[in-house]
């Protein structure tokens, strides 16, 4: 008691008036800053969890939607090999000798090729390609001139199967991106042929819209099974051909100045979402920023209302002084 005394004395708080302001005021200004530590450490863990788990969901509603298109694409070409509903006209139009009768098929294989895609609204290009000398047998739409599926960037070979990543649409009028499929099949003439069918899929515009909305920037990347990348939204940082190393446990994991989720494919290959640690805190000093200014608001409010309050006790205590 003595200690708390001498300690008043120190800081020249002689009357008890003094000393009451005084102490209100400190353990007012106590509890505001110790509560505000509180509430920022509480306000930053909620936060931090709210994005993450919105880029965590983001990534995993973009990867079902990729491989439901993957899907989709196999779907159709099962339906164009030799055994196909469709595919079992082609094999027919080969033996076909009389100039009617491959009339009369060509008319149906582009009746079924469009009858099979319209329940597919994200499929723009379907054809059958011949292997032997690079050329169209019948398709959708009219493709770019000099063709060459040798060419389109590869994620994952599955046997006859070879899936593509993003890359530009190989319908002549197109030119957006788009993921494709070629299924190599041959007939019962002994000709090879790549059945090819691409889907328009602008999940690199989405990603982008989706997070620019909360004020993040983003990189995407596709990696195959050897851990090497296969499709970068941004090559001048994250170059395709690359190793990209996926051996981290859990969904994110901060790598290089980047906070990094991973989300599995169906398919055999791995979905990434790079986001910069510059824009990932960036809604967290908002935040910071906010809650110091309300915080020295009210610390302003405090001291006005503690001076007010010493104003009024001082002028009482002169009242109550003359008139005793």
């Amino acid at each position: 008691m003595k200690r708390n005394f001498v300690i008043l004395s120190r800081l020249k708080l002689r009357t008890l008036k003094q000393r009451l302001i005084f102490l209100l005021t400190m353990s007012t200004m106590v509890s505001v800053i110790f509560t505000t530590v509180i509430s920022y450490n509480a306000i930053i863990s909620i936060q931090q969890n709210k994005v993450n788990t919105s880029i965590s969901s983001t990534l995993e509603r973009f990867t079902d939607q990729l491989d439901r298109d993957y899907y989709n694409l196999l779907q159709i070409t099962q339906q164009m090999i030799p055994q196909g509903h469709v595919g079992s006209d082609v094999d027919e139009y080969f033996f076909s000798k009389q100039p009617y009768d491959r009339s009369v098929l060509t008319r149906r294989i582009s009746n079924n090729i469009e009858l099979i895609t319209f329940s597919y609204p994200n499929v723009i290009l379907v054809m059958y390609y011949n292997l032997q000398n690079n050329t169209i047998l019948f398709c959708n739409l009219p493709p770019v001139d000099n063709v060459l599926l040798a060419d389109l960037p590869r994620i994952k070979q599955e046997f006859e199967v070879t899936y593509h990543t993003f890359h530009s649409s190989v319908y002549k009028f197109g030119g957006h991106p788009v993921i494709s499929v070629a299924r190599n099949t041959v007939f019962s003439n002994d000709l090879e042929v790549t059945i090819y069918v691409e889907a328009k899929n602008d999940i690199k515009k989405d990603l982008n819209s989706l997070l620019n909305a909360n004020g993040m920037d983003c990189i995407f990347l596709q990696i195959d099974s050897n851990e090497q990348i296969k499709y970068s939204s941004n090559p001048n940082i994250f170059k395709v051909g690359e190793m990209f190393d996926l051996s981290f446990e859990g969904l994110s994991e901060s790598i290089n100045g980047y906070i990094c989720y991973k989300r599995d494919s169906q398919h055999g290959f791995t979905n990434v979402l790079l986001v910069p640690k510059g824009s990932y805190n960036r809604e967290f000093y908002t935040w910071g920023t906010s809650i110091l200014i309300v915080t020295f608001i009210v610390l302003i409010i405090i001291g006005l209302t503690g001076i007010i309050f010493y104003k009024l006790i001082y002028c009482y205590g002169r009242i109550l002084i003359c008139f005793s």
